[in-house]
């Protein structure tokens, strides 16, 4: 019998900044909601940690692992640990729509990782610790190890015990918190920034979740580790999420609020049109594609962004889309709403056929085979919102976007919210 000779790799053992999480239940989930999976593991899939070049994700089974692979220095260890906090909070946006949780804990450690003919091969002693770490806490939620507290300054924390601390993945909740009166059992709702509305929505609705597990889930353990958590967000958050619980968590009182620009140069703070109201008009336009191409919706976009800019227009522009069946072909849409500074709607049924003119023009310079079948439309911006995605929202003066009002992390298209702030910031 011959020898078997195996492949030849070096290793050396490094220090990493490991982020671990345990998607919880997955058991349960399996048994009772196979048809979850798919979509839990496509989130995984698409979610931040995934999209970022200084970083590598692992996904086995429940587990999930991401490790810095860029080289550390003085520098961007804080960024780097940065980084992890808000992949967590990406994914505790994303997996609570599903009603799934998960528990994290951030460390620093010895880690490898490498591919070996077709296997991922990965280990460490900073593996084997994280692991241990994670599967003694009794709670849902995100741990920072206190080791590295000193290189965190951008989310809140909460004492959990002597090596770790709980972040609190709330940042639109903090500000609330910031706009409380001292002492005094009440919130002052009507000054929170618009802009951070949709995020903060899906804070509320997160924390909801949480606190009617908490109240309600038949596993004793279950109810026991969302409790934890939920106690944490009330140890920092107490006067938000008590009012939170006596307003059932009824974001509806958003709808009302005012949207604030970032300073425009030394101007001070410039007042942005608010949010178009669900009887006002946007206009959706309909291209039939006769040829797909991956590009089509970045394109669509800055083709869309060149008519803003030909006519100059200032104020809010909502944009949203839409990919599927619709009048008998296989078109992609997009739909806007356009509000100027006098709070009025720019949107009518004569700038809606000037502009599907001027982008079929544009589109055609691009040869990319795409033409509008002629059902573009003026619909109401509740019809928008029900059947389109909301892609972004930005604000323009004199045609160039000059803020991301509002956007979706979670959008089927980033092409807007991309092409808007490549704009922005290569001005």
């Amino acid at each position: 019998m011959s020898e078997v000779k195996l492949p030849k790799h070096r290793v050396q053992s490094h220090s990493k900044y490991l982020l671990y999480i345990d998607i919880l239940g997955f058991s349960a989930l399996v048994r009772k909601r196979p048809e979850v999976i798919p979509a839990l593991y496509h989130i995984v899939a698409t979610a931040n940690m995934q999209k970022h070049g200084d970083f590598r994700t692992i996904v086995f089974s429940d587990t999930i692992v991401v490790y810095n692979a860029c080289q550390l220095d003085g520098e961007n260890q804080g960024f780097i640990v940065m980084f992890l906090c808000e992949f967590c909070q990406d994914l505790f946006y994303r997996l609570s729509a599903i009603d799934v949780f998960f528990r994290a804990v951030i460390t620093q450690g010895e880690f490898e990782h490498f591919e070996l003919g077709k296997s991922s091969c990965f280990y460490g002693a900073g593996l084997i610790e994280v692991y241990r770490r994670e599967k003694q806490i009794k709670s849902v939620g995100t741990f920072l190890d206190s080791r590295l507290l000193s290189l965190n300054s951008t989310f809140e924390t909460v004492f959990h015990s002597q090596d770790l601390q709980f972040v609190l993945l709330a940042p639109q909740i903090s500000q609330l918190a910031e706009l409380s009166w001292e002492g005094v059992p009440h919130v002052d709702f009507d000054r929170i920034p618009g802009s951070d509305a949709l995020l903060l929505k899906r804070e509320i609705k997160i924390l909801e979740k949480m606190y009617m597990t908490m109240a309600q889930d038949r596993d004793p353990e279950v109810r026991s580790k969302h409790s934890v958590a939920w106690h944490y967000y009330l140890q920092r958050y107490g006067t938000i999420m008590a009012r939170l619980v006596r307003e059932k968590f009824d974001p509806s009182f958003i709808d009302e609020l005012e949207e604030w620009d970032e300073p425009d140069d030394d101007e001070g703070w410039t007042l942005c049109p608010k949010r178009m109201t669900n009887e006002q008009y946007g206009y959706a336009l309909c291209f039939e594609l006769t040829t797909r191409v991956d590009a089509y919706q970045t394109e669509v976009t800055e083709v869309f962004l060149k008519c803003l800019l030909d006519e100059k227009f200032t104020g809010r522009c909502e944009y949203y889309h839409r990919v599927g069946r619709m009048h008998g072909v296989e078109p992609y849409a997009i739909a806007v709403g356009l509000k100027d500074m006098d709070q009025k709607s720019h949107t009518t049924d004569a700038w809606g056929q000037h502009v599907e003119m001027r982008m079929t023009e544009l589109l055609a310079t691009r040869d990319l085979r795409i033409r509008q079948p002629g059902f573009s439309e003026l619909v109401t911006m509740k019809s928008i919102r029900a059947s389109f995605a909301f892609c972004g929202t930005a604000k323009f003066t004199n045609g160039k976007p000059t803020y991301i009002v509002e956007h979706a992390d979670d959008a089927e298209d980033g092409a807007f919210c991309d092409v808007v702030k490549e704009v922005i910031y290569q001005k």
